[in-house]
């Protein structure tokens, strides 16, 4: 039996766990009078945060968490990690790695009776585009076919979602519409912005741009998979091998099963990682400086909410819904006269541009 192996080379370490239970890299922090008392804030942030991304996760609304306590969320935990601590004063903070038991949170669900399977499932574009080497063209010898009949990798990725009756994804048309936007010229630099007519007319969330390139000469086939999202723009390599006994067409189905099933494998992990909800970390020094903070965050026209999560005498933390057409995040807040520094995966530190700074000053 011919056997066909998926790896993968992604952009970040693949070595996290596919358990939609565990939670990675919750960066969370707590002021109090004492160390061991900011350290229990931050651990309860921590875990509310964490919960809040299952429930996301879960296809349950996120304002559920407001009805559970911090000691029901402690219940839930299986296990913790905590890395990176850091502690001055009467400040502490640290990075979260939480792991949920599955029984334990279905028993606070059904408590609190919760259905898990009414969310709308989120959709997404896949666009199939096959890779040719043009002989003879040092310059140029790479060409892309997307919408052309010979496109067979397309026919391929069609064929698998029919016989999966995966409605999730979306072929767009070959109109003359969709052409103008994804096209040969632009197929390996398109952006957000630059696809976001298509996302509002299929109502999708995101795109995956699936290329296929298959070394006829040394019968390899790889696969590069590009994820494109209002706030992320993801790459990711599949390589396969043990393909020598298939011939073209029954390769084309067995790697086009595999590249639809790492599609599906890899939405549970990045449905919070996707979200549009950040963390700011508003950097103050008065009551009145964080009262002034707070208006130009709000005033911005780039956050649809605001939740407190920690204050201390030197910054507020906040969780916002960036709704901001802008997909880099920092170049919408700077031109809105707040400076942003990325602190990690959707987590930033804000304090006024210099501009702006200089301003306040003068007044």
């Amino acid at each position: 039996m011919v056997l066909l192996f998926l790896f993968t080379n992604l952009s970040q370490a693949h070595a996290e766990s596919q358990d939609i239970y565990m939670i990675s890299n919750v960066v969370a922090s707590g002021s109090a009078k004492s160390a061991g008392d900011s350290k229990v804030i931050a651990t309860n942030n921590a875990r509310r945060d964490a919960f809040t991304t299952l429930l996301s996760r879960l296809a349950v609304s996120t304002s559920v968490a407001n009805n559970v306590s911090n000691d029901e969320i402690f219940d839930m935990v299986r296990s913790e990690q905590i890395t990176d601590e850091k502690i001055a004063g009467g400040n502490y903070s640290a990075n979260f790695n939480i792991l949920f038991a599955k029984s334990a949170v279905e028993t606070i669900l059904k408590e609190k009776s919760v259905k898990t399977d009414t969310a709308v499932q989120d959709s997404y574009l896949v666009v199939p585009i096959k890779i040719v080497k043009q002989k003879g063209n040092i310059d140029n010898n790479q060409q892309f076919t997307l919408w052309e009949s010979n496109n067979e990798w397309k026919n391929a990725i069609e064929k698998n979602l029919k016989s999966k009756n995966l409605r999730k994804y979306i072929i767009p048309e070959n109109d003359i519409s969709n052409v103008s936007i994804i096209n040969q010229e632009n197929a390996d630099k398109l952006e957000y912005s630059q696809l976001e007519p298509l996302f509002a007319r299929y109502k999708v969330v995101g795109a995956y741009l699936v290329f296929f390139y298959f070394d006829d000469i040394e019968n390899k086939v790889s696969i590069t998979v590009k994820n494109i999202r209002k706030l992320q723009k993801k790459q990711v390599k599949l390589g396969f091998v043990n393909i020598n006994r298939l011939n073209y067409e029954a390769l084309l189905d067995k790697v086009a099963d595999k590249t639809i099933e790492y599609l599906n494998t890899s939405q549970s992990d990045s449905a919070a990682k996707l979200s549009n909800t950040i963390k700011l970390e508003v950097q103050i020094n008065s009551l009145g400086n964080w009262t002034m903070m707070k208006n130009k965050i709000e005033s911005s026209n780039l956050i649809s909410k605001m939740n407190i999560e920690a204050i201390s005498k030197d910054y507020v933390r906040v969780a916002v819904d960036y709704v901001g057409t802008d997909p880099d995040v920092v170049s919408a807040f700077a031109k809105a006269g707040l400076s942003l520094n990325k602190k990690s995966d959707n987590f930033y530190i804000v304090t006024l541009s210099v501009i702006q700074n200089i301003k306040s000053l003068a007044q």
